[in-house]
């Protein structure tokens, strides 16, 4: 079974939400079809997300590698013993 869902542009442009600077692209989009591929848009926001984080986590990483390696070797200097906790 596949299913397809649209975001119907009209029922946007008419809606009582003040799209500001997407009004534009919007009404331009809508000129060219009536219809946004949601599952497209979805997979695009999820990508650009996934993309957001992984350059947040570089540069975390870039910023405060030396620490964290000075904290892993203060901690395996205490010599603890791992142990799982329920």
């Amino acid at each position: 079974v596949i299913i397809d869902f649209y975001i119907d542009l009209d029922y946007l442009l008419n809606s009582n939400f003040k799209w500001k600077k997407l009004k534009g692209e919007l009404i331009k989009l809508n000129q060219e079809t009536s219809k946004i591929d949601a599952i497209a848009l979805v997979k695009e926001y999820f990508n650009a997300l996934t993309e957001l984080y992984g350059n947040y986590n570089k540069l975390f990483l870039k910023l405060n590698h030396n620490t964290l390696v000075d904290i892993k070797s203060k901690l395996e200097s205490l010599k603890l013993k791992y142990s799982r906790y329920y």
